[in-house]
């Protein structure tokens, strides 16, 4: 029997972490105090590259000539241009988000290192790194066959991006927001789409990508558990951090799709507003927020058998 996207990386991570998650709904509190949350709970886009609490990416240069191996299907001609323009828009942006991956992983290597991670830990930060070079490149191909010209990706601006002293606290803290919730929407988002994708070739890219992803996503999870491990008074900390993505869900409000076209979207890889908040919404609730519940009771258990 064919599991949803959400069981699928319920079970991923459950696998990952050694833990049992329930299937269950989990509640969300109901306190006002949102702050800048609700903002990036929209843009779940893979993992940021953060510097001084902004996410940077490189912008896209437009080059002359055009020669793509990806091959769309036939109709992509017949698009009506805001359509074509609108997927081009979507894909660069997953470009510039998953080349700044690149980055962002890198740094994480590194940071792994200097807080004495376990080896695995890095060699699977080393590879999401690589595996995010692929993505970046996938998807900016994708973005100039919607655009119908060439496109390369301009400088990235690292400077001060490691020139602070690495604090687990602090690395903890940063990998909840952007591993546990943020990878791990984008991958329910990635295998949402690639489910109803009617291309068959751009399916299995977008399932291949999400599988990549769930991985990233479940390294973020494995690490964050070792951090409780290794210092049990971050629990508090973390779980402060979680309550807050719940409370940013519940102030975000729904959000009503404006697109003319949202089947053609579905069709070539992009989920319409509303609907990207829907599986947001599933994913948190039902995903993000249960995996935490066990990963923070887990710990707590821990801890009392250490006393």
């Amino acid at each position: 029997m064919d599991r949803s996207p959400v069981d699928q990386l319920r079970r991923r991570i459950a696998s990952a972490l050694g833990v049992a998650i329930p299937q269950l709904r989990v509640a969300a509190p109901t306190s006002p105090d949102f702050e800048a949350a609700a903002a990036a709970l929209r843009k779940a886009d893979g993992r940021p590259f953060v510097v001084d609490g902004d996410a940077r990416t490189a912008e896209l240069v437009a080059q002359r000539e055009l020669e793509l191996e990806l091959e769309l299907e036939d109709f992509e001609d017949e698009l009506p241009p805001e359509v074509r323009e609108q997927l081009a828009a979507h894909w660069a942006g997953i470009a510039r988000a998953e080349h700044a991956s690149v980055a962002s992983f890198a740094r994480f290597t590194s940071q792994l290192m200097s807080v004495g991670a376990p080896p695995q830990l890095v060699v699977e930060s080393l590879a999401a790194a690589d595996d995010e070079v692929r993505h970046a490149e996938a998807a900016l191909e994708l973005a100039e066959a919607f655009a119908g010209r060439g496109l390369e990706f301009g400088p990235l601006d690292v400077d001060a991006a490691v020139a602070e002293a690495c604090d687990l606290e602090q690395l903890t803290l940063a990998c909840v927001s952007e591993g546990c919730i943020g990878e791990t929407l984008s991958t329910l988002e990635l295998a949402t789409i690639a489910a109803r994708c009617s291309d068959l070739g751009l399916a299995e890219l977008l399932q291949s990508i999400a599988d990549d992803e769930a991985r990233h996503a479940a390294l973020a999870w494995m690490f964050v558990r070792w951090a409780l491990q290794r210092d049990p008074t971050l629990n508090q900390a973390v779980t402060a951090r979680f309550e807050a993505l719940a409370r940013a869900h519940v102030g975000a409000g729904a959000v009503h799709s404006a697109e003319p076209y949202p089947e053609i979207l579905v069709e070539h890889g992009c989920l319409p507003a509303d609907e990207r908040e829907r599986v947001i919404h599933e994913g948190v609730l039902e995903l993000v927020l249960p995996c935490a519940r066990a990963l923070l009771d887990e710990s707590a258990v821990g801890n009392e058998r250490g006393c």
